[in-house]
């Protein structure tokens, strides 16, 4: 992951269920509309901390896909062969301006142990459905 997640040639693909495709390297992720969110990040063993995030939203993300209101996102990481390398993000979760696609946790660019280049950043989730280091977005309308 590390390696892949560093290299320049980093893109994100995201892909609609209209045959849209696409795909952003991480400063043309930052050229999107931004959105800071405090938002927690609660691990099923316990723990919770709050936190800063910025990204692009879901919604924002769906509508420079074209589509207005998501039903379904599926978020996948580079990381292969383990459990929760995605996460599906519902309709209503999706259409959320605080549902984040993480670029950024306080004023710094994400740590690779946090999910760098991007992470899913989801209000009310567990941690371990908060996907790391995405490299997929397929978005359903």
């Amino acid at each position: 992951v590390t390696q892949t997640a560093v290299d320049p040639a980093y893109r994100m693909l995201v892909t609609t269920s209209t045959g849209l495709e696409r795909s952003f390297s991480v400063d043309e992720l930052r050229q999107l509309p931004w959105t800071v969110e405090d938002l927690p990040l609660a691990c099923v063993e316990g723990w919770s901390s709050d936190a800063t995030w910025g990204g692009v939203s879901i919604i924002d993300l769906a509508r420079e896909m074209g589509l207005d209101e998501p039903s379904e996102v599926i978020v996948r990481s580079l990381q292969e062969g383990r459990r929760f390398t995605s996460s599906r993000v519902n309709r209503s979760q999706s259409r959320s301006p605080k549902s984040l696609l993480a670029l950024d946790l306080g004023d710094e660019p994400l740590h690779i142990d946090h999910g760098f280049p991007v992470r899913l950043i989801v209000p009310n989730r567990p941690g371990v459905l908060q996907t790391k280091w995405i490299d997929r977005v397929e978005i359903t309308a």
